[in-house]
């Protein structure tokens, strides 16, 4: 058989379990990091009480997370095509897990606020590589549609943190560890927040590296095993196929210095006629996670504000104990960090899923190039 590239070899290998296995690590690496991001509106609620916060401390714990992912943000993708998808992805898990972890045994909020935003600053890779990760792995026929139905992680996600919190912030769990420390139940709601993320690392170890990325640092040799990997798990005979790679240098990954690589493209961003298609691209995806991630967080909330209906939201947001400042309470028994609704975040997930299964249809359906016009 003449070389090929490797989008050819996925196609002649076909489909089967390999990229079944390969789809289930993304699945949960993209649902983790949505769990882990949804933590932020169940502490802020949470933790009211216990660490007497007031409405600039609340900010600052929303946003800490964020803040951490907008930081790393910055660089993820260079240390991804220069060490791998699959060493960045395991290395970033491990970093949020721990981290994760030891943010559920902060004994107050500055503590807790630091420890969050080292969090975000690892969680960064885990929900920006997973796309990338996933989509190496299936030829180019295969790609949107494997895509579009991962994305039902999210709405599994958005489902599954207050079925939890619905199992267990009843039950007001606490264990004191010392006179100072005490493990309320939202400490445990954190750890359990974190099995996705554990099921993640696990699959991210069991799996080799994308082969296209070991053709871009010009590793053909490390590629073909993958693609092996990939022929085993399809129950196919790689003698069968005999497949050999075609390598094409001019895709082979600048391996110069880091900085100066992240500058270079850096600078190709703000100038013509990039710099148009960058930002109005930006305002898009700031537009679709500010009304899907950052509604995620923020529902649970603002649903466990007032039941009634007889307030406007602003109304709430103003007056509600929640978000009022401890000074400005007339007593403690203002203190509100109880979630009485959390049924409603779980219609809200289910409206998600029915969203992406209509979008999954349309990518199906949709017309594509199979290459790109000039």
């Amino acid at each position: 058989m003449p070389a090929v590239d490797v989008d050819t070899a996925l196609l002649t290998m076909g489909y089967g379990f390999g990229q079944v296995i390969i789809f289930m690590v993304s699945f949960f690496v993209y649902m983790y990091s949505v769990t882990e991001s949804m933590t932020a509106g169940y502490l802020v609620v949470l933790t009211s009480c216990e660490f007497d916060t007031s409405h600039e401390e609340k900010t600052l714990l929303a946003n800490s997370l964020l803040g951490g992912m907008v930081a790393s943000g910055l660089f993820i993708g260079f240390l991804a095509d220069r060490y791998g998808r699959k060493f960045v992805i395991r290395l970033a898990l491990v970093g949020a897990l721990c981290f994760s972890m030891i943010s559920a045994f902060m004994p107050e909020l500055y503590s807790l606020s630091v420890a969050r935003v080292v969090v975000g600053t690892f969680l960064s890779a885990v929900a920006s590589l997973q796309v990338g990760f996933l989509a190496e792995f299936h030829a180019v026929k295969w790609r949107p549609i494997t895509v579009a139905i991962c994305s039902q992680s999210q709405g599994l996600a958005l489902i599954y943190c207050p079925l939890v919190a619905m199992a267990i912030l009843p039950y007001n769990w606490h264990v004191d560890l010392s006179s100072s420390l005490n493990l309320r139940a939202w400490r445990f709601l954190m750890m359990i927040f974190m099995i996705p993320g554990w099921l993640a690392l696990v699959g991210i170890c069991l799996v080799p590296e994308t082969p296209h990325f070991l053709v871009s640092i010009n590793r053909p040799d490390k590629a073909l095993v993958a693609l092996q990997w990939i022929c085993r798990m399809n129950r196919k005979k790689w003698e069968d196929i005999d497949i050999t790679l075609s390598v094409d240098t001019s895709n082979v990954v600048d391996q110069g210095g880091f900085w100066q690589n992240v500058w270079y493209e850096y600078k190709l961003l703000f100038t013509k006629p990039q710099v148009y298609k960058f930002f109005i691209c930006l305002m898009l995806i700031f537009g679709i996670f500010f009304t899907s991630i950052g509604l995620g967080i923020w529902f649970p909330v603002i649903r466990n504000m007032d039941n009634s209906g007889s307030n406007r939201l602003c109304d709430l947001v103003n007056n509600n104990p929640t978000f009022m400042s401890r000074k400005d309470a007339d007593s403690a028994a203002q203190c509100n960090d109880e979630m009485t609704n959390l049924i409603d975040p779980v219609y809200y997930g289910l409206t998600y899923i029915g969203c992406f299964i209509l979008a999954s249809v349309l990518v199906h359906f949709m017309v594509r190039n199979s290459r790109p016009s000039c």
